[in-house]
């Protein structure tokens, strides 16, 4: 019996929600393959609130917990889609043949896209964001000694999704726009 083969890109909150949505909904002659570079979720609701009092790790649990049974998880980064010939090609050359492809990829800041955002020394020193693990963590890490009481923050806020993280290019046009101290979860240290 051939198999109807759905493929998703990205087991991000997209991803997986598309995989156990369509678990349910598809019949059984469909196979889900889930293909994401890393095992990590990431919670990014919770990068809010790493600079300020959580634990980093808290924001981090293994994706594979959350796919539906029926699907089977690739950890490779993806090379290139080859729509006309319903295929992906993986980093390490393998291809995926499918049916059905969702590209769910996510986004990423791109802080080059404003000037004097990350020209050299200032990125994750003096000009941060908490949009990605690492930024949130570096943000928390700078605070108790950049910021004296009486004064306020800024913050960075996505204007809209950047990049895809697989084709490194712009998924719309967009990046980063400040937003006032009124708009960040904490005005003081």
């Amino acid at each position: 019996m051939v198999l109807n083969r759905l493929l998703i890109l990205g087991a991000g909150t997209a991803g997986t929600m598309a995989a156990n949505h369509l678990a349910k909904v598809l019949d059984h002659d469909w196979s889900i393959t889930v293909v994401d570079r890393d095992v990590d979720h990431h919670y990014q609701p919770g990068y809010l609130f790493v600079p300020f009092w959580m634990d980093p790790d808290r924001v981090l649990k293994d994706r594979r917990d959350f796919l539906p049974g029926r699907a089977t998880f690739r950890q490779e980064a993806v090379r290139l889609v080859h729509p006309g010939r319903r295929q992906v090609e993986l980093a390490g050359g393998d291809l995926l043949d499918y049916d059905w492809l969702v590209i769910a990829s996510g986004s990423v800041p791109r802080p080059d896209l404003v000037p004097g955002m990350a020209d050299g020394a200032l990125w994750r020193d003096t000009v941060h964001e908490f949009y990605t693990h690492e930024g949130a963590v570096a943000l928390r890490d700078a605070l108790p000694a950049s910021t004296p009481a009486g004064c306020s923050c800024t913050c960075a806020a996505s204007a809209s999704p950047p990049t895809s993280p697989w084709s490194g290019s712009t998924t719309s046009a967009g990046g980063w726009s400040p937003t006032t101290a009124a708009s960040c979860p904490s005005t003081c240290w």
